[in-house]
This record gives C-alpha cells, sequence and structure tokens, in this order.
C-alpha cells in the first residue's frame, strides 16, 4: 500500500510539473532571485543620494527613517512644527526599537534627517523627492507643481499614492517622464 500511493505521488508530481501554472510559478521564481541582484547593484548607486519626503506623517517619517538608516542625506519637508515634532518624534520611537544597532548608530540614522517647513539650500542637492500626504489629488499636484520650480532638473518626483492617477499628478510638471509611483 505504501508503494501505491508513493507511485501515484510521483506520477501526479510528474504531471502538475508540466502544467502551465508550474512552469509560471518556476519563472516568477527565477525573476524574483534575479531582481534581488538588481536591487543590490543599484543600492551601491544610490547610497550617496540626497532624499526630501514631503510630509512628515506617519508614512514621511518611515520612509525618511529607512534612507536614514540606509546612509542617505534626508530633508522632511511639512506645512508646520507641530507635525515637524511628531514626525522626528516617531524617527526616534522607532530608532530606539531597533536594538541589533548600537546607540551611535541611532543617532547617527537620527542625525541624517533634517527637519524643515522652509525651502532649503538641501532641495537644491536632492536626488529623489518623495510626496508622503494624504491622499488628495489637488494637494499632490500642487506640492508637484511647486516642488519643480524649486529642484533640479533631473530629480525624480515619486508619490506615495496607492490609488492616485500618477500620470495625473505628473501633467503639472514640465518634464512629466521623471515621476513615478512609490508606495510603500
Amino acid at each position: 500500500e505504501k508503494s501505491a500511493g508513493l507511485k501515484l505521488e510521483a506520477k501526479a508530481l510528474g504531471e502538475m510539473i508540466v502544467t502551465k501554472e508550474s512552469k509560471s510559478l518556476v519563472n516568477i521564481y527565477f525573476l524574483t532571485e534575479a531582481s534581488k541582484g538588481l536591487g543590490k547593484a543599484a543600492k551601491d548607486r544610490i547610497s550617496d543620494a540626497h532624499i526630501t519626503v514631503i510630509g512628515a506623517g506617519i508614512m514621511g517619517a518611515g520612509i525618511a527613517n529607512s534612507y536614514a538608516r540606509a546612509g542617505n542625506q534626508v530633508l522632511v519637508r511639512d506645512m508646520n512644527e507641530e507635525s515637524l515634532k511628531r514626525g522626528k518624534d516617531h524617527v526616534t520611537k522607532e530608532l530606539q526599537k531597533l536594538r541589533y544597532l548600537s546607540r551611535s548608530e541611532r543617532a547617527a540614522a537620527g542625525a541624517k534627517i533634517e527637519w524643515s517647513c522652509w525651502p532649503t539650500e538641501t532641495l537644491k542637492r536632492t536626488d529623489l523627492i518623495i510626496e508622503a500626504v494624504f491622499e488628495s489629488m489637488d494637494l499632490k499636484k500642487k506640492i508637484f507643481s511647486e516642488l519643480a520650480k524649486e529642484i533640479r532638473e533631473d530629480a525624480v518626483l515619486a508619490s506615495n499614492t496607492s490609488s492616485l492617477s500618477i500620470t495625473e499628478m505628473a501633467s503639472v510638471i514640465p518634464n512629466p517622464s521623471r515621476v513615478i509611483g512609490m508606495h510603500f
């Protein structure tokens, strides 16, 4: 009986391996593994990138924290000091949870983030701007339109939107091809 079961299992496995679904899953596996290599190569190219995050809420603060821990200089802009303080407090709290980092490593990551309500010279050095404000197309378009006047022509503008049209947001800047969606 055990032998018959093993033969049946081997036959079923043989039939499943040649299905379209199985071949697709194997292909997905290999593509996923290949993409990991792309990410590692790209990480070296952006290791010294200047990042700006627009919005100091939970998402914006979290994005800034991730980039700062990766060694990037980050500018976080928001409309008022109270929002910036909440964002900074959130980053500090999250960094304290990372016990695998030494106290000095946590402090160094926190120090990589500049918090500002006003335009700064840092914005002119920014390579990537990530908008992380609430889901309002009008607000996002206004931000993109204003940023396009302040930043380098080759800087990439990203929206953290989960549902709004990137194409529509990009329509308000001179070179819409540099606008991307980047949901965290």
